[in-house]
């Protein structure tokens, strides 16, 4: 086979996997999910001892947690959580940002396990988009699996034959 045909071979097998990539509500059940929840709240401890336990309503698949803290000091203004949509924890909502006009820096991270907005984000480092789908090969989904393991043998394969000279 030329390199030409392993191209070929090669984009049609990704085609197939990314195929089967296409993640259906029925996969990813959503009322499973609960997050510790509050108002706007002086503190973690305040808001955490008043969360109620409550499953997220159905499209809102993701705990979202806002802590509004002093730059300096680092001491809590406000904190709330909340079930949130995945929409609103796209990569511009998520991180630590100052406030203009203030001392104050907001930061917002964002989760999608049960229970997992336990803590507030107070940096870069903790503000961010935790995510059960991207946060190890043991989550993925079976099609990343097989995506990889299909990636990894095609490219195994033009290898060897490109060293045995058939390519």
């Amino acid at each position: 086979m030329s390199l030409t045909g392993h191209s070929f071979l090669l984009v049609v097998l990704i085609e197939i996997c990314a195929a089967n990539l296409v993640i259906t509500a029925d996969e990813h059940p959503t009322s499973d999910i609960t997050c510790w929840t509050c108002p706007i709240k002086k503190n973690n401890d305040a808001c955490n001892d008043w969360a109620p336990d409550v499953k997220c309503p159905l499209n809102n698949t993701v705990c979202k947690t806002t802590h509004i803290l002093h730059r300096t000091t680092g001491e809590s203004v406000s904190v709330i959580k909340q079930c949130a949509p995945p929409s609103e924890c796209d990569l511009d909502s998520v991180g630590c940002k100052v406030i203009p006009h203030t001392e104050h820096m907001k930061c917002v991270s964002c989760c999608d396990k049960p229970y997992c907005n336990v803590a507030v984000p107070v940096n870069t480092t903790t503000a961010i988009r935790l995510s059960s789908y991207f946060s190890g090969a043991s989550d993925l989904h079976p099609s990343l699996h097989l995506l990889t393991l299909t990636l990894v043998v095609v490219m195994s394969y033009l290898s060897t034959s490109k060293l045995n000279g058939q390519g």
